[in-house]
């Protein structure tokens, strides 16, 4: 039981983290374009 649970919550937390590094990039390209300007 103690195993599934553990898996399940690594499946969230990476998801988190990707959400995490799309917002990061969507910043930094945000950024890139306002220094163009």
């Amino acid at each position: 039981m103690a195993v599934p649970k553990k898996r399940r919550s690594k499946k969230k937390s990476k998801r988190i983290f990707w959400k995490k590094k799309a917002l990061k990039t969507v910043v930094q390209l945000k950024n890139r374009l306002t220094k163009n300007f």
